[in-house]
């Protein structure tokens, strides 16, 4: 008796020490006071009173703490982002773009109706094209010794590819990239446009891959957003919900491929079927694998404007517009420095960076916004891609 008064005392708010509940549990058999399963307790119920009572608790608990945990399911729960004909639910895609955008990865079980509109020989005919950027990622060292001996474990090959070098592939574990494949098959072209709840300004392409069995490009981080669909067969993800930061990324050294040397943390594992669709926010690390041959996936990829680049390519705009001879004037006038010519002053750094203000963002800000405005909105042949291979560390290790 004492022990199921120790137990409700913290629930009743009391918090009585062991002593005290042993007393009161005493009290309570001798009929001095009611105890709560007493049927002249207040609010007593015959059988249920106790269980209910830790019911009710239990549910006040878990709702307290479902405030404080915001961090969204994984697994999408809130309808399906895409209709019956294609194009995307408004409610939906608000709702994904508020709370997932560029913070938590989510899987979309049978998102679409789709297969892979392209085979895996005509995604290889595409990568022996001179205007079509391929690569080939073999993964050496988890091949047999005997294939493997004097290999790295990773070998990254460029496009583009004659026919003959697919035949001596192994059979396993090498996976075939092909980069903006929307803009040489028109039904890619037609997936990429289901995606239109995200601004065109985004869109950077949609990489097609074929795996063999076991296939894939090692665990690595991207820094763009993606949406992963299974066109064909079934790939294995195992993704960590925690992006990493650049100074926190550890790559696996004399490699070509840019491959996280710790491997990803298992904090999901799934396998997806044609018509599955995973996100991935920027710098999340994962892992695919292909469980079966073929396995085709479709990288549809959204990638925001580059700081460096946008910063360098205005300020370079704004220069042709200077003549070579323009000189910042003293303003206010240089002043004597008496037994320190060799000072800067605070006035003459002040001058300057007013010089560099007004002559990159005018004396209008309202006018130099406007200009910014026209100028990154101006028509551009197509969407920037980084050059992968310029990467002194190796290349972007895009999803297979």
């Amino acid at each position: 008796a004492y022990l199921l008064v120790w137990q409700l005392a913290p629930v009743r708010g009391l918090q009585m020490p062991l002593e005290q509940a042993r007393s009161r549990a005493l009290r309570v058999r001798a009929g001095q006071i009611q105890g709560p399963c007493h049927p002249r307790f207040v609010g007593y119920q015959p059988q249920t009173n106790m269980v209910a009572r830790y019911q009710r608790i239990s549910r006040r608990y878990m709702s307290s703490q479902n405030k404080y945990d915001s961090t969204p399911p994984l697994i999408f729960n809130r309808g399906k982002l895409f209709l019956d004909d294609g194009t995307f639910d408004k409610d939906v895609a608000d709702y994904f773009l508020k709370t997932y955008w560029q913070k938590y990865p989510v899987l979309f079980r049978s998102a679409m109706n789709f297969k892979s509109p392209i085979t895996p020989d005509e995604l290889a005919g595409l990568a022996c094209e001179d205007e079509v950027e391929s690569r080939l990622v073999i993964n050496w060292e988890s091949l047999p010794k005997t294939q493997s001996k004097g290999k790295q474990p990773w070998e990254l090959r460029h496009g583009p590819f004659k026919a003959k070098e697919f035949s001596k592939l192994p059979e396993t574990c090498y996976t075939l990239l092909v980069q903006e494949v929307n803009r040489y098959v028109p039904e890619v072209s037609d997936l990429l446009q289901r995606f239109s709840f995200v601004p065109n300004w985004r869109v950077d392409d949609v990489m097609v891959s074929y795996a063999a069995k076991n296939g894939g490009v090692g665990p690595h981080v991207d820094n763009y957003d993606v949406f992963l669909v299974q066109g064909l067969g079934t790939r294995k993800w195992t993704i960590s919900t925690r992006a990493v930061p650049l100074d926190e990324e550890r790559l696996l050294p004399d490699v070509d491929l840019r491959i996280l040397a710790d491997g990803v943390k298992p904090e999901a594992v799934w396998e997806l079927s044609p018509g599955d669709i995973l996100y991935l926010p920027p710098r999340v690390p994962h892992l695919g694998v292909a469980m079966d041959d073929p396995c085709m996936t479709f990288s549809i990829g959204f990638r925001a404007p580059n700081v460096p680049d946008v910063v360098s390519e205005f300020v370079a705009t704004r220069l042709e517009d200077l003549d070579t001879f323009t000189l910042f004037p003293d303003n206010p006038s240089i002043s004597l420095q008496p037994g320190d010519p060799g000072r800067i002053d605070a006035a003459a750094i002040d001058s300057i960076w007013k010089g560099v203000q007004t002559t990159l963002l005018g004396a209008d800000p309202t006018a130099a916004r406007d200009a910014f405005g026209r100028w990154f909105v101006r028509p551009v042949p197509r969407p920037f891609r980084h050059d992968p291979v310029a990467d002194e560390n190796g290349i972007d290790a895009d999803e297979a």
